[in-house]
């Protein structure tokens, strides 16, 4: 009887391989620093400067999506909750 040795040995080969692989790839560290798009020691951003009534509108913008969005699923929650109840009320 082998008792789920054959199980052992797979998980051992498996942890060896995935140890191997890890290694090959080097650290987390080192593929940020080599990343483009990750710029270390520059933290300036260079934005356009903004009106009031540019942000009045974007304020506006956000909010008009944002409530629609909710409306959205508002109704799909209600027609959900009807059919629902309508199954249970028609189905017993």
């Amino acid at each position: 009887m082998t008792g789920g040795l054959g199980f052992v040995k797979q998980g051992t080969t498996s942890y060896k391989n995935n140890e191997k692989l890890r290694s090959s790839r080097g650290s987390g560290f080192e593929r940020q620093s080599k990343n483009e798009f990750i710029k270390t020691g520059e933290d300036k951003f260079d934005f356009k400067p903004s009106d009031p009534e540019q942000l009045k509108k974007i304020r506006e913008k956000t909010i008009a999506e944002n409530r629609k969005s909710l409306m959205k699923q508002l109704l799909l929650l209600t027609t959900i909750l009807i059919i629902l109840l309508i199954l249970f009320l028609v189905l017993p």
